[in-house]
């Protein structure tokens, strides 16, 4: 961990590691209500930052719960568009017989035109 050194007004260097160290030179040269203020401060961002975070949850549980429907409604369409291909099939498989059985019927008749 790499610590930040600090020359203060009077010419001192110090040396801060961590948000202790530097809380312990606001006490020391700027005062306790100073580290308090600071202190008060720094507790209100963490709270603002624990809202973000639920925040974000829930945005991800929202976005979890879009992906659930949309992945739904893609197997619906699927389904649906499975059922129109096997609705078509079947439609060309009738009109396929139906062109044969004209045509064994003018075989049959013998008022076909090529012969």
């Amino acid at each position: 961990m790499m610590g930040t050194i600090i020359t203060l007004k009077d010419g001192s260097n110090h040396t801060v590691l961590t948000i202790l160290d530097l809380m312990d030179l606001v006490d020391t040269y700027m005062g306790a209500e100073m580290k308090t203020a600071i202190e008060e401060e720094f507790n209100e961002a963490e709270l603002a930052h624990a809202d973000d975070d639920e925040y974000i949850r829930d945005l991800e549980q929202e976005n979890k719960g879009l992906r659930d429907h949309h992945k739904e409604v893609m197997e619906k369409l699927r389904d649906n568009q499975s059922e129109l291909n096997d609705l078509n099939e079947c439609e060309v498989f009738v009109c396929g017989f139906r062109l044969g059985a004209r045509i064994m019927l003018e075989v049959l008749d013998g008022n076909d035109k090529w012969g």
